[in-house]
């Protein structure tokens, strides 16, 4: 993007097409954001097809086939995320949550958060920061919430 607002470009993911939307530019980012969203929903209403692994399926289907795989695999999410990457998962999450520099004090919402393994490792490195410090550590007082669509993989987390 060329825009002199930089800083304040953000998205939306609407219907698997990403958004670019600027804070200084909004005019016109609002423009393209309701001319794109007219014809996202024109399309779902005309019914038309979208694939889902191998299969052609409606639009309006989609959404929920999605949250049926994610449902029957929450249990072994993180297995298939090790095969899939080769492990390499782990080494990304624990990257992004040095990056993040977790603190006391702070709250953490991980939004869309699945199992919950990000908001682990950042509970992990505050207990690291505390052992770091010295002796007992009092109360914590971070607050950290994992959200995310589906029920299973929360419950995965809640297991774990």
């Amino acid at each position: 993007l060329s825009c002199p607002g930089m800083a304040k470009v953000g998205s939306v993911m609407a219907a698997g097409r990403l958004l670019r939307l600027c804070a200084p530019c909004s005019s016109r980012s609002s423009r393209a954001v309701r001319r794109e969203w007219r014809k996202l929903s024109s399309e779902r209403e005309s019914g038309e097809q979208t694939h889902f692994g191998f299969k052609t399926v409606r639009m309006e289907d989609k959404a929920k086939m999605v949250g049926e795989v994610f449902s029957q695999v929450a249990s072994k999410y993180d297995l298939m995320n090790d095969a899939m990457s080769a492990g390499m998962h782990r080494l990304w999450k624990d990257e992004f949550v040095a990056m993040l520099g977790p603190c006391r004090g702070m709250s953490i919402v991980d939004l869309a958060g699945g199992t919950g393994d990000v908001s682990f490792r950042m509970i992990d490195a505050l207990s690291s920061q505390r052992k770091l410090v010295g002796g007992a550590a009092p109360a914590m007082d971070t607050h950290v919430v994992v959200c995310d669509i589906n029920a299973e993989m929360l419950q995965e987390g809640r297991r774990r």
